[in-house]
């Protein structure tokens, strides 16, 4: 039998496996179309909770995935013992503004555990990302990855709304009127599938997106800064994971 602590890295502090034992699961309460979110899971030990975490808006460099590592323990064992029920990708960021924990232009790599196959936030060049550092390596704090872009006034923000919907409490940031740079997605830059799939998104939100000519421009959205808030408020406190707040000189 696992220990507890090593349950837990496995599931909620590095998320990358359902293990075949009895655990106390989150459960996953929306998929956004900026912005993915996870209920608390087990309380976490002292030592867990206190795994440093970097805070950064990166540029996508790689996303690459990787073998599913309980297919590859069966390979070598003969004996199945354990369930990998997401997706392993290991990605290569360069951090362009840095908020806790990092410095610009430095590259950071860690590992992403996805439930649904691809990152959603790796379809656009730009998230804020949440990366623990662990004796195990680096791994995006699970459904930590929030798409950014850059907005006329060369500020980052998030288009749409940033939501945290948790067991106790609920936590948003209306999204306001802003001039995005650029188109938040192409359709030549993202996959079929995904492109397909967020057609019905953009298109029940005729007031946030406006799709013409294969591209999507965004109306209104977030900055980053209260992004990052809801985020350190809400799925971060809920996980005990200790964050400060946004750095006043930004």
């Amino acid at each position: 039998m696992r220990s507890k602590a090593m349950t837990h890295r496995v599931y909620e502090a590095l998320g990358r496996a359902l293990i075949l034992e009895s655990c106390s699961a989150s459960v996953l309460v929306g998929l956004l179309a900026v912005f993915e979110t996870a209920l608390p899971a087990v309380a976490e030990p002292a030592d867990e909770r206190t795994v440093e975490t970097l805070v950064f808006v990166g540029e996508l460099v790689s996303m690459e995935p990787m073998p599913d590592p309980c297919e590859e323990e069966r390979k070598r064992t003969g004996t199945p013992g354990c369930i990998f029920m997401d997706d392993l990708y290991r990605a290569r960021y360069r951090v362009v503004q840095p908020v806790a924990g990092t410095t610009a232009n430095t590259e950071v790599t860690f590992q992403v555990a996805d439930h649904y196959g691809f990152p959603a936030f790796a379809n656009t060049p730009h998230a804020l990302l949440f990366v623990a550092v662990t004796d195990d390596g680096n791994w995006l704090h699970k459904y930590q990855g929030v798409p950014m872009h850059r907005t006329t006034n060369g500020q980052w923000a998030a288009c749409g709304e940033v939501d945290y919907r948790g067991v106790d409490e609920a936590l948003s940031h209306r999204a306001k009127p802003l001039t995005f740079a650029e188109p938040v997605a192409r359709r030549d830059a993202v996959p079929r599938e995904a492109w397909k799939r967020m057609q019905s998104w953009w298109k029940e939100r005729p007031d946030t997106y406006r799709i013409k000519d294969g591209q999507v421009r965004c109306l209104k959205g977030i900055p980053v800064q209260e992004a990052y808030e809801i985020v350190r408020q809400g799925v971060m406190k809920a996980r005990e994971v200790p964050l400060p707040p946004w750095p006043t000189e930004q």
